[in-house]
């Protein structure tokens, strides 16, 4: 029953680990001047949905809907980017923001997985691909810092 709820939660935390992706993303991509980086962020975006289907497609084998992002964290995000951008509308100041919010996501999934034994090979896969897909949009990004 321990090693049942402790992947039911760790999925949760992947699902949202990746649902924050996706707001974040979509709370700025429309402010966004460069093509070539909205293109990249579009291109994380379909990263992070395919990891949601999959996550919602294993919690399915236990029986389990994904729990979404509370409303109150969805809305503090919210107002975070609104902040900083109201005072320049600069895609340099959303690179950065979107870098420091992928070493957030990693700096916590890297934590869940160390204080988390006893998982499924199915939900460590899952988070191993979660944290390559952070890890090579942020080298992708950073290529970015030189043009805006």
């Amino acid at each position: 029953m321990i090693f049942l709820t402790k992947n039911i939660d760790f999925l949760n935390d992947i699902y949202q680990n990746a649902q924050m992706g996706i707001i974040g993303i979509d709370e700025v991509l429309y402010k966004v001047k460069d093509d070539k980086l909205k293109r990249e962020l579009e291109r994380e975006k379909k990263g992070f949905n395919k990891i949601i289907t999959k996550c919602t497609k294993n919690l399915k084998e236990y029986k389990c809907k994904p729990k979404k992002i509370s409303f109150m964290t969805k809305m503090s995000s919210e107002f975070y980017s609104e902040m900083k951008l109201k005072s320049e509308n600069c895609d340099d100041i959303i690179l950065k923001m979107m870098i420091e919010g992928s070493y957030k996501s990693v700096g916590i999934l890297t934590t869940k997985l160390m204080t988390n034994d006893d998982l499924s090979q199915v939900s460590l896969d899952l988070a191993d691909k979660l944290l390559e897909m952070i890890n090579s949009n942020i080298e992708h990004l950073k290529k970015f810092d030189k043009i805006c």
